[in-house]
C-alpha cells in the first residue's frame, strides 16, 4: 500500500514539473512574440539603412517561422532562434532607433535574457 502511494506521489510530482516547464516555455514564447511585435512597430520610426532593414526583416521572419514550426509540433533549433534574437538586438542597439523605442526594446531584451 505504501509503495503504491509513493508511486502515485512520484507521478504527480513528475506531471507537475512537466506542466510547470511547459508554462515557463509558453511565457518565454509570449515574451519573444511581444518583442518581435514591438520591434516591428518601432522599425518604421527608425533610421535603418537598407542592409539593416533587410537583416531585421530576415530575423523577424526567422523567429516567426520558428514559432509556427513549434506550433505544428516540429522541433526548432534553439541556437538559431537565439542568434536571430541577438541579431535583432544588435540592430536595435546600433543607434538607428529612436531613444524611447530603444529604451523600451532594451528592457524587453533584458527581461528575456533573465528568464
Amino acid at each position: 500500500m505504501k509503495r503504491n502511494l509513493l508511486k502515485l506521489a512520484c507521478v504527480f510530482c513528475i506531471a507537475g514539473e512537466c506542466l510547470y516547464a511547459g508554462a515557463q516555455r509558453q511565457g518565454h514564447g509570449q515574451a519573444i512574440t511581444k518583442l518581435v511585435q514591438d520591434v516591428q512597430s518601432a522599425a518604421p520610426r527608425a533610421k535603418l539603412n537598407d542592409d539593416q532593414k533587410s537583416k531585421l526583416q530576415d530575423d523577424i521572419d526567422g523567429v516567426k517561422a520558428a514559432f509556427q514550426a513549434r506550433q505544428q509540433g516540429q522541433s526548432i533549433d534553439r541556437d538559431k532562434l537565439l542568434a536571430k534574437i541577438n541579431d535583432m538586438h544588435q540592430i536595435v542597439d546600433s543607434g538607428a532607433f529612436q531613444e524611447a523605442d530603444q529604451k523600451q526594446l532594451d528592457e524587453e531584451f533584458k527581461s528575456l535574457a533573465s528568464r
